[in-house]
């Protein structure tokens, strides 16, 4: 059991610096095809939602590389589309060029990147004007991601205990869900909830990605292989369970 939760902090630490990077890319063409079952599958559930939201505009919260957006659809189905993201990689600064009705917004959604250094623990002050005209809202992959650099951060001060750390993590993940629910029009989240460890085929540990926090009933649920070995360990697998749902 100490060797599992050695390598599990291993491969937790060595990921949680590819997927918060700009390396992201990398690591999807080292997964392959891996990814693919995913990334369909995430594209598939917004445009699947979007059918019911009015066609004025669309926010992409975590937009990134645009990977799991089917940016094109979007732009055709909506009169302004909106790609929010901390970074916007060149990638994604190319593919919108060609689209007329695409804005990027550079932006942390928690508010409090900013603020850490500066205060301890910071309550999060997600934008106030950027959701307050969307007709649709998609958080995407980004619930697991929001703790990452916080946590990191936290960790390293040593200041706190790991269960003040967590909570507060889980403070931010519930505050940015209560965000999208105040917001119009149709909100949808996607993302992961747990880590799991495999070898051939089989689940030996899981890991909360969301500390504790309790999700709504998902409409969808699917596995995402984003470290396949020998990625990360050339004895295991890491995967995550991903769920979709809406905010009503």
């Amino acid at each position: 059991m100490c060797f599992v939760m050695a390598l599990y902090a291993d491969l937790r630490l060595k990921l949680n610096t590819a997927m918060s990077s700009r390396q992201i890319a990398k690591r999807k063409a080292a997964a392959g095809s891996a990814w693919d079952s995913h990334l369909d599958a995430s594209r598939a559930y917004i445009l699947k939602n979007l059918g019911d939201a009015n066609k004025g505009k669309v926010v992409i919260l975590g937009s990134g590389h645009l990977f799991d957006v089917p940016l094109v659809d979007l732009s055709k189905a909506f009169k302004q589309v909106v790609l929010v993201d901390v970074e916007h990689p060149k990638s994604a600064k190319k593919a919108v060029k060609a689209l007329g009705n695409v804005k990027l917004v550079t932006c942390d959604v928690t508010g409090i990147n900013n603020q850490l250094s500066q205060q301890d623990r910071p309550a999060p002050c997600p934008p106030k004007d950027l959701l307050a005209d969307a007709d649709f809202t998609v958080s995407l992959n980004l619930i697991s991601q929001i703790p990452l650099w916080p946590q990191d951060y936290l960790t390293k001060q040593g200041k706190h205990s790991d269960e003040t750390i967590n909570t507060y993590l889980k403070s931010l993940i519930q505050n940015h869900l209560d965000w999208l629910k105040s917001a119009p029009g149709i909100k949808c989240v996607i993302g992961d909830q747990e880590q799991q460890l495999c070898n051939k085929g089989k689940v030996f540990h899981t890991e909360d990605t969301l500390f504790g926090l309790e999700l709504p009933p998902a409409d969808e649920t699917w596995t995402w292989k984003i470290a396949p070995k020998p990625i990360w360990d050339k004895s295991c697998d890491l995967q995550h369970k991903v769920c979709a749902f809406r905010i009503e």
